[in-house]
């Protein structure tokens, strides 16, 4: 049994494990990792993806979105115009995460955050727990 340099086990006739090996090519190629991500996020939701590659790379060199795009307010996103439609080269745009952020408020009055729903749902319990308690329990 071989280790891989991560200290996992490395498959039959390889150095690396296969989480080494994909990280490893992520970071070769940058471009066919983000056109990938992107179009397997697409056929997730069920969105249309007709993204030619060669238009991706186009617009991902001129907007410097492989090295700019990430999870901060400054960090570049590949956005849809039109949230109806899918990823076509008539309907993206390479927008900063604060103005796709700004798009969704817009579109949806107030974008909610993960925790929101479950915090709504524990102070809805808590209050009618406190209104329909025993007055003679102990609390």
């Amino acid at each position: 049994m071989k280790l891989c340099q991560c200290g996992a086990t490395a498959q039959k006739n390889r150095t690396r494990c296969p989480g080494c090996r994909r990280a490893s090519q992520r970071a070769a190629n940058p471009l066919l990792t983000a056109y990938a991500q992107i179009r397997d996020r697409a056929r997730r939701k069920g969105i249309q993806f007709a993204l030619p590659w060669d238009f991706f790379t186009t617009l991902a060199e001129a907007t410097g979105y492989v090295t700019g795009r990430g999870r901060s307010v400054d960090d570049l996103h590949l956005d849809r115009i039109d949230a109806t439609r899918g990823y076509l080269p008539d309907n993206v745009r390479v927008v900063t995460a604060a103005e796709n952020l700004a798009k969704a408020v817009g579109e949806r009055g107030r974008v909610m955050q993960p925790w929101e729903d479950a915090w709504d749902a524990a102070v809805a319990r808590h209050t009618e727990d406190y209104w329909n308690a025993d007055p003679d329990a102990v609390f």
